[in-house]
């Protein structure tokens, strides 16, 4: 707007004020009522006469007179202290509509209908505290929590709900409600689903909404832990469900033997290879076994080492395979060859199958003979 004379100031100043102290004799530091910059922003007079700043006194702190030598202790007050102008802040001219301050204390509340923009903030306090409504932080870059204890703590209504923290080299994520559990959630198609759930019970499960797909890795369970299939049928029929828990798997290869009951045959293998695979207590199994020479006796033969003992649901039961191969020589009368398994046996016996089973004995084997085994039995 227009004005007469010169032209008007951008800043308002503290009206002149003065403090007055009575000298001792000894004391020489005196505490100012209000805060200055210079030694040269008061004027200091002692016993009538005027003091030299910055050589008959000195101001630190802002608030902290001290003289050079103590003061009289005249009766009365004999200190005066004049504070001359002050800057408190700088304003625009009225047309800016405008307030910019260099420094400015406020003690009471400020209110800036309008939004305040600010370079920089410094709290000294604890707390940003709202009355009503939401809090929005809408920044151009990234927003960044540096917080030097290590926790960031979520509230409702000032109890602590769930936390994250700095634990070594770890990240904590977790849910401080007792018994609360953690869900990952998302929006599918405009629906809101549960991706993943963590029951933070003492031996809660994660669960996931839809299967589980690794794209590289392997799922790793620990030993005496398993699948558990309790979530589908038991037998309709009249089988008896003993454990729906698949808690082993495992493939491999051994070495079978083959022996006679004299100790011989052994020596004589040139080729003795079997695989395995087994799930859970069921165990799967091929052999193949090639030799060149035949003991001359008439002992009984077996197949050795098998990868696990057979344990059958009843110690009294038995199991038998089918055994081929070339050159092997059966007795008149016997059609083919079984291999019997007993309980706690790691070892077949061999058996000629006719109209009665008898004992497959050495010098039935020709040289070149191949033997060969497939089969299934359950183990502990």
């Amino acid at each position: 707007m227009p004005y007469l004379g010169n032209t008007a100031g951008n800043r308002f100043v503290a009206s002149k004020a003065a403090t007055q102290f009575s000298g001792d004799g000894s004391t020489t530091a005196f505490t100012l009522d209000h805060a200055v910059g210079s030694d040269e922003d008061i004027l200091v007079s002692v016993d009538g006469v005027i003091q030299e700043p910055s050589v008959a006194y000195a101001v630190s702190n802002g608030t902290t007179l001290t003289f050079t030598g103590a003061p009289s202790n005249n009766s009365g007050n004999n200190i005066f202290v004049y504070y001359l102008f002050r800057t408190v802040a700088t304003v625009d001219h009225p047309s800016t509509s405008s307030l910019q301050a260099t420094d400015a204390t406020f003690t009471g509340a400020v209110t800036a209908n309008a939004g305040v923009n600010i370079d920089n903030i410094t709290i000294d306090g604890t707390e940003i505290d709202l009355s009503s409504g939401d809090l929005t932080i809408d920044v151009a870059g990234d927003i960044i929590l540096d917080a030097d204890g290590g926790d960031v703590n979520f509230q409702d209504g000032g109890t602590v709900y769930g936390f994250m923290a700095k634990s070594s080299d770890n990240l904590l994520v977790g849910n401080a409600i007792s018994d609360g559990d953690v869900l990952i959630r998302g929006n599918d198609g405009g629906s809101n689903i549960t991706a993943l759930s963590f029951d933070m019970s003492d031996g809660g499960a994660a669960t996931l909404n839809n299967g589980l797909t690794l794209t590289d890795g392997n799922v790793v369970l620990a030993s005496g832990h398993g699948i558990d299939f309790g979530a589908t049928s038991d037998s309709a029929g009249g089988g008896s469900m003993t454990s729906e828990l698949l808690d082993d798997y495992e493939e491999g290869t051994f070495t079978p033997g083959l022996i006679d009951s004299g100790g011989g045959l052994g020596a004589n293998l040139t080729t003795a290879v079997g695989q395995y695979t087994k799930v859970g207590n069921l165990v799967t199994f091929s052999l193949r076994i090639n030799g060149d020479a035949r003991t001359s006796t008439g002992n009984q033969v077996y197949i050795t080492n098998l990868p696990f003992t057979f344990s059958p649901a009843t110690s009294t039961n038995r199991i038998q395979f089918r055994v081929s191969g070339i050159n092997l020589g059966l007795d008149s009368g016997f059609y083919r060859l079984n291999g019997q398994l007993a309980n706690t046996d790691t070892s077949l016996t061999i058996l000629m199958q006719g109209t009665s089973l008898d004992n497959f004995r050495g010098h039935d084997l020709t040289p070149s003979y191949e033997i060969y085994v497939h089969g299934s039995y359950f183990t502990s």
